[in-house]
């Protein structure tokens, strides 16, 4: 087997491993809203969900555009060099095929949902059956979110996806374009940008990266 198949392989094992591992736990999900009937407070985890979801991919993308390089043992291959070669080229994520897409992508789902599908149970809550909300909205939205990007750059997004992302449900290429267009240095939200305009107004990932360059100089 050549290493391309053996990486698509790959690629596929870890994207059906996340599938499988995000439909137990909707199930789980799902189990605790019958259980506690807490629709109001369960609709306000999911939509924190997603919000988390797009300052998590936020955080990454920052790392991974302002840290290292694509020489990097371990992170250089799998998350650098996919982040670094679309600002060359923006309209390579478009032409990679769904395997390579999300492959990487299901890895920290896949540590995530495992881990909370071995702990124990405990009885029915409304805390429970809100972090299982919480929880799944997050790891679907955030392995969803490198398709998001890529529709983002593509000219020929499906008409239901153009609807989506100019009601601000998913990333838009008006809203990525920003981070395009000014160096690479702010708007890294990517599952919705939503967050984008607040954390740009404040500098966040600027005052961040300063702060994490300025302890590495210290602790040197």
């Amino acid at each position: 087997m050549s290493r391309h198949s053996a990486s698509r392989v790959t690629e596929a094992g870890l994207v059906l491993a996340a599938l499988g591992l995000l439909a137990l736990q909707a199930q789980r999900a799902h189990a605790g809203l019958v259980s506690t009937g807490s629709w109001p407070v369960i609709a306000g985890a999911l939509v924190v969900g997603v919000l988390c979801a797009d300052f998590a991919t936020g955080i990454v993308h920052w790392f991974c555009d302002r840290f290292f390089d694509e020489r990097t043992p371990l992170l250089g291959a799998a998350l650098i060099r996919p982040f670094r070669e679309h600002h060359a080229d923006p309209q390579a994520m478009v032409r990679h095929g769904l395997l390579e897409l999300h492959g990487n992508s299901a890895i920290p789902i896949i540590a995530a949902l495992a881990a909370v599908q071995l702990l124990e149970r405990g009885p029915p809550s409304v805390l429970a059956a809100s972090f299982d909300a919480w929880l799944f909205v997050v790891a679907a939205s955030s392995m969803a979110t490198n398709q998001f990007h890529m529709w983002a750059h593509s000219a020929s997004a499906p008409r239901i996806v153009r609807w989506l992302q100019g009601k601000g449900v998913i990333l838009s290429p008006t809203r990525h374009a920003v981070h395009h267009r000014h160096g690479f240095d702010r708007s890294y939200c990517m599952t919705t940008g939503l967050l984008n305009p607040v954390l740009d107004r404040f500098d966040f990932f600027g005052r961040l990266e300063r702060g994490v360059r300025a302890l590495g100089s210290a602790v040197r």
